[in-house]
């Protein structure tokens, strides 16, 4: 017991059970059968879900009567302090809950960590929040900052969760139909890495307009480093990359590399192995040399250690390729890159550099009722705006993409400044070298053999610690599952099943 807990002691209901009281003299529950009142709250919730959130363990009862009823449940438990979790445990009930693995006792100073953690939407589905009415009276000020906290965390999770469930299947698609793209062609993806060189990384930002004459005319001083979005830009204003990097699922990426031809046959295309698939297949149909690399996909993953780890890591932040291309620059060995583009904000109510596919997309469908100006606008504005200064407007989007840069850049302890919109980064002490190497065919026969061992036993993978890592390569794809209204199925048993089928499908 210590002073800075809010509670003071425990006291025996009519019924029998031990309740804590507050140092104000107050109970959380009834004092006269606070398990009928546990009884009572728990048929008022759901409670077949698998995830919980509950405010207040007060004596423990509710939770242990939650547990009866979904034993596999997971169980997040939040008290003010360690204090009052130190001082809970006195209780024989809370300290036998406290040693059921699903079960996590923490406070407010770790709830971030906690579930970030421990909550996984594909796995569990919806999350469920409970709380002792009682308890978040007692304490208004630290309710409000759970809450907050709790809501940080919840749209951190959102967002991941919403993407995986928009791209789920076409990732799983493309990483398949690139996988036979390896053991069709014989794809070249040598290239000369001049460290001597300062690597510059272009970007497809408004303020690349200004910048494009003064990286044709010093070509040949630097390593160019280009995004898809730019590639059509440098390409129309004569500019030679040495490398273009992608990581983009979608169809419509395949419009970046739609006058390929053009392109130099040195120039290596750097893409993420969920990329576009469509692209890759144009870009070795015209005989271009390819890089395959992995992110953080698990069934990348996967493949990756079942070949030998032929696939090299580019990290790419929360999906950004910006960032993709400067983390390729740091692993080829430069020290010294500038980055070109990156105005993470719209220039004179301009979304983009001039020369990208979205202006022969958008000016071909140009007329008086549907003008360039109207799409150019919609895709601006298509989100909140965060703030506007001068002739610059920056939405929240962009300024979350912003500040995943910028933890990046620290990430790796890199010194940089900004200077008339470019971006000077000096990496220090550069140990890294990546090597490219020549990626080779990969059996699937003996990939899908390793996910036909595991379809079955699903009603057995109720609990994350008793899935295989082929059940968890699939994760992304029960995402997309969950999202899809033509799916009824909630429970991860059965959407796990259907996830196998479509795998398998594939084949």
């Amino acid at each position: 017991m210590t002073n800075n807990s809010i509670y003071s002691s425990f006291i025996e209901a009519k019924t029998g059970e031990l309740i804590p009281t507050l140092k104000n003299g107050k109970t959380l529950e009834s004092r006269y059968n606070p398990k009928n009142d546990a009884l009572k709250k728990l048929n008022t919730i759901d409670s077949s879900k698998s995830f919980f959130i509950v405010i207040g363990i007060a004596s423990g009862i509710f939770i242990n009567e939650l547990l009866k009823r979904n034993p596999l449940a997971k169980i997040i438990c939040i008290e003010q302090n360690q204090e009052d979790i130190d001082f809970l445990m006195q209780s024989s009930l809370i300290k036998q809950i406290s040693q059921n693995s699903n079960i996590i006792f923490c406070n407010q100073n770790n709830i971030v960590e906690t579930l970030l953690n421990n909550y996984i939407p594909a796995f569990y589905g919806n999350i469920q929040i409970i709380e002792n009415q009682i308890w978040c009276l007692e304490n208004r000020d630290s309710h409000q900052i759970i809450q907050a906290l709790l809501n940080k965390s919840l749209e951190y999770i959102s967002k991941d969760f919403s993407v995986q469930s928009h791209f789920g299947k076409l990732w799983q698609s493309n990483i398949i139909n690139n996988i036979k793209l390896l053991n069709t062609f014989n794809i070249e993806n040598t290239i000369s890495i001049p460290l001597e060189k300062e690597a510059v990384i272009v970007a497809a930002g408004p303020s690349l307009d200004k910048k494009v004459s003064y990286l044709k005319n010093n070509n040949d001083k630097f390593f160019i480093i280009s995004t898809d979005t730019a590639y059509s830009t440098l390409l129309k204003n004569n500019v030679f990359c040495d490398c273009v990097v992608s990581i983009d699922a979608q169809q419509i990426s395949y419009n970046h590399f739609i006058n390929d031809s053009k392109s130099s046959k040195d120039t290596l295309f750097v893409f993420d192995l969920t990329g576009n698939h469509s692209a890759c297949k144009k870009l070795l149909e015209n005989n271009h040399k390819l890089l395959f690399t992995i992110n953080n996909h698990p069934l990348s993953n996967f493949v990756n250690s079942f070949s030998n780890n032929t696939f090299p890591s580019i990290f790419t932040g929360a999906g950004t390729v910006t960032i993709g291309a400067v983390d390729l620059a740091v692993k080829l060995g430069f020290k010294k890159i500038q980055v070109y583009g990156a105005d993470f904000s719209y220039i004179n109510n301009k979304p983009y550099t001039k020369g990208t596919y979205l202006d022969s997309l958008y000016f071909l469908s140009n007329n008086k009722i549907n003008s360039a100006e109207k799409a150019f606008s919609s895709l601006m504005f298509r989100t909140e705006i965060k703030k506007s200064w001068e002739n610059r407007i920056q939405t929240w989007v962009l300024a979350s993409y912003e500040a995943s840069f910028y933890d990046y850049l620290n990430s790796i302890n890199a010194d940089y400044k900004k200077e008339d919109d470019i971006y000077k980064i000096e990496i220090l002490n550069n140990k890294n070298h990546l090597s490219i190497k020549k990626q080779n065919s990969i059996n699937l026969d003996e990939l899908y053999s390793k996910f036909k061992n595991e379809n079955c036993n699903f009603n057995e993978k109720k609990q994350i610690i008793n899935l295989k890592n082929t059940d968890i390569c699939l994760l992304p794809l029960i995402s997309w599952l969950r999202n899809n209204d033509n799916i009824k199925e909630d429970n991860f048993s059965d959407l796990l099943k259907i996830a196998y089928s479509i795998i398998l499908r594939l084949e």
